[in-house]
């Protein structure tokens, strides 16, 4: 058992408020006057360090959420790339995320932004309220250290899915429904400071112990904000902050690059941040209560044709194809027509390639179906997406030679002969390198919701995916989500351009 979900979801088994949640109801005073002194509540909760740690970890179940990790993140982001192809199976409400013909009133982004503002009012209850707490320092600002980073996390997303959105730093009142949009300045703004305090308060991956591996680090905080200023174009400042995480020496590539999407060898000496699964509490769909919600569909909505009860999505077949000939990484991503089964190679007739990462190879091994619910972790950052950032930010910062070496890290990790993966030239143009890291990332990391906002960073998601009905200064943002604007008279008048 994952130990840090189970420690995470005791929350959830300790307290009724779900992570501090209102729940304003109307009823006549005496009834309001009564008191039960065994029922926690936000004011009575906060009270000791195990219960600080506890409210901490709801912020990461969020992550959980099917908005998130759980069902929708994943399937929003690459079907709205071109990494992903949809299969007949593939419902109506997620085939208008690949056809870019959602609207404000499409539910499957409004999961997403429910899911992030929820995580984002756990991080603030924390925020508002660990201070406050009777606790030993170290630990006390460990605990607003992963809330900081968390809630930069959440605002980072929203930003890349949504641009200008309604800030919120604090726990809000019942009364207040009326949040205007900030902008996108402001929002990196707050992001920026929350990953500084983290960066500056959470431990060393090395310093935490077993029972707590998995949890946000100083080194995950680095990466994260190195990630940010690379979107922002900063592109010494993203340098200079992966190279931070490069000198903590508490990073490495793994031997197996297969390592990076299955069960084993989770969290890592590649990973900087992952999101922790775990099957044998319970789950079920869309749940988030005691108990429940802690695995995800990624491995059944991806799953191979034939061995899932779903398999709604598969890799493009221009992913497929932009794989060098023999790249050892090819056949640890895709199981295809030369993937042996019991001996037999594959059947794929009818689907041609399926994704093999962040799926159950003994399922496929055993000809049996693949399971809907799955405890694979899924990685959010790691280091070899850290090497090719750092590789980007030196090459568009006018140091192209070392660029091409960090590059070259990680193309010699998937081949180590360098026979077949020949290194890149350091002596290349910038232009040349520029074309070398975007293909590497393409195919280093296919399937990891990361292509998508590559292509729009890159200014180019309208050219690769003019034919899918991208439109231009349009499809590079989610709707805000019709339900929102309903709800918030600030944001009437104030929608994405084109929807």
């Amino acid at each position: 058992m994952n130990l840090l979900i189970y420690h995470m979801k005791s929350f959830f088994r300790t307290v009724a408020i779900a992570g501090a949640l209102w729940l304003p109801l109307g009823c006549e005073k005496d009834l309001l006057d009564q008191k039960n002194p065994n029922n926690l509540s936000t004011p009575t909760f906060y009270k000791t360090a195990d219960q600080a740690v506890a409210a901490v970890n709801a912020v990461y179940a969020t992550l959980q959420n099917a908005g998130l990790y759980n069902n929708q993140y994943f399937l929003l982001s690459d079907l709205t790339s071109d990494d992903m192809r949809p299969t007949p199976k593939l419902p109506a409400a997620e085939r208008e995320y690949y056809n870019f013909n959602y609207t404000a009133s499409s539910g499957n982004h409004s999961a997403l932004w429910s899911a992030l503002y929820q995580g984002i009012f756990r991080a603030n209850t924390v925020l508002e309220r660990v201070p406050g707490v009777p606790m030993e320092d170290k630990l006390k600002n460990r605990v607003l250290g992963e809330a900081y980073f968390l809630r930069a996390y959440y605002y980072f997303t929203l930003i890349q899915n949504f641009g200008r959105v309604p800030l919120v730093t604090r726990v809000l009142k019942a009364d207040e429904a009326s949040i205007p949009r900030a902008s996108v300045d402001e929002v990196y703004a707050q992001v920026i400071e929350d990953l500084e305090f983290a960066e500056d308060n959470l431990p060393r991956r090395s310093e935490y112990t077993r029972v707590d591996l998995g949890r946000a680090t100083s080194g995950a905080a680095k990466g994260m904000l190195g990630k940010v200023y690379l979107f922002r174009e900063r592109w010494a400042d993203a340098a200079a902050k992966f190279q931070e995480v490069i000198d903590t020496k508490e990073y490495s590539l793994v031997a197996d690059f297969r390592d990076n999407a299955s069960e084993k060898n989770e969290n890592n000496a590649e990973s900087l941040f992952e999101v922790q699964f775990e099957i044998n509490l319970g789950s079920f769909w869309s749940v988030d209560q005691p108990g429940n919600g802690e695995m995800t569909f990624r491995a059944a909505q991806y799953g191979v044709p034939g061995f899932t009860p779903f398999g709604n999505g598969l890799p493009s077949l221009e992913l497929v194809r932009a794989f060098e000939k023999g790249d050892p990484r090819f056949e640890k991503t895709f199981y295809g027509p030369y993937t042996l089964v019991n001996g037999a190679p594959l059947d794929t007739t009818g689907f041609g390639y399926a994704w093999r990462k962040y799926q159950h190879d003994e399922v496929v091994a055993g000809k049996k179906q693949e399971d809907v619910q799955s405890e694979i972790n899924m990685r959010v950052l790691r280091y070899a997406d850290v090497l090719l950032m750092h590789a980007e930010a030196l090459n568009e910062s006018g140091r192209t030679a070392e660029a091409a070496a960090y590059l070259n890290q990680v193309r010699r990790r998937a081949d180590p002969t360098g026979t077949i993966l020949l290194p890149r030239d350091p002596a290349a143009g910038p232009a040349q390198v520029t074309e070398w890291i975007r293909q590497e990332r393409r195919v280093e990391l296919a399937g990891e919701q990361i292509r998508k906002f590559d292509l729009i960073r890159w200014g180019i998601a309208d050219q690769v995916m003019a034919n899918r009905g991208f439109t231009k200064d349009k499809n590079e943002l989610f709707p805000i989500p019709q339900t929102e604007i309903d709800a918030n008279p600030a944001l009437q008048g104030d929608q994405n351009k084109g929807f």
